[in-house]
């Protein structure tokens, strides 16, 4: 077995080498359980006009270009490089912990039934002060507990993942929003589950609260699928400065 990690990654050369570096460390703890287990990690470059590729190079990533400027597109794009069997998506300013890549491992190679899996997401300690921080981790534990999903990772058996044909690209954002929902339709009926690991948690930047209209933005997405789809609507994901 083998597992692909994906990355979409639009300008991401002042954040991206804290998560490759992470996930490197998290290698190296995997390996102590799991020797020479295969892991690759693709970076797909959503048309960047920084250093994200060199940066990703440096780090022992594979590089794939992807020109069409939407992250559904660049996950999935990721998704048809990758020749694992386990595949796991993250969002380029997350971190993750030195047991990430071990506990995914273990839960899929121990519960046959498991098809897909999230952590738990906290907001990196020195982004935010300390009542920003408190209040964003407050919403996220609660957003997992009641949606059960983890924002911006997911991990997948590869053939599960498949099944589901993947993120939908006609949406810009709320894309792995969207696609738990699909999940959640798909096992309600059936013996296999998507399942949250608490125990495990990545650190997502906190650059989303320091651009305005962030909660207009995200109630519309909230309210609306057919504002998930519009570019403009959705360009407080892809701008950056």
């Amino acid at each position: 077995m083998s597992l692909s990690i994906i990355i979409p990654a639009y300008n991401e050369e002042k954040l991206l080498p804290s998560l490759l570096s992470s996930i490197l460390h998290s290698l190296r703890t995997l390996h102590d359980e799991y020797p020479e287990y295969p892991v690759e990690i693709i970076v797909v470059d959503n048309n960047s006009t920084d250093r994200t590729s060199e940066v990703a190079r440096n780090y022992q990533a594979k590089v794939i270009l992807e020109e069409r400027r939407n992250i559904s597109v660049a996950r999935n794009r990721g998704a048809k490089i990758a020749r694992s069997d386990y595949l796991v998506f993250i969002d380029a300013d997350y971190r993750v912990e030195g047991n990430f890549l071990r506990e995914i491992i273990r839960k899929f190679e121990n519960c046959p039934t498991v098809v897909a899996l999230g952590v738990r997401v906290v907001v990196e300690e020195n982004d935010l002060d300390p009542i920003r921080r408190s209040i964003a981790d407050f919403a996220l534990n609660l957003l997992r507990i009641i949606k059960k999903m983890a924002f911006g990772i997911f991990a997948f058996r590869r053939l599960y993942f498949e099944h589901i044909e993947g993120f939908n690209e006609e949406f810009f954002a709320y894309e792995d929003v969207d696609l738990h929902e699909t999940v959640k339709r798909d096992l309600k009926k059936k013996q296999q589950s998507y399942i949250i690991m608490p125990h495990v948690r990545v650190h997502a930047s906190g650059r989303g609260f320091h651009r305005g209209n962030m909660i207009s933005t995200y109630m519309r997405m909230f309210l609306s699928r057919k504002s998930r789809k519009n570019p403009i609507l959705c360009g407080y994901w892809y701008e950056r400065k």
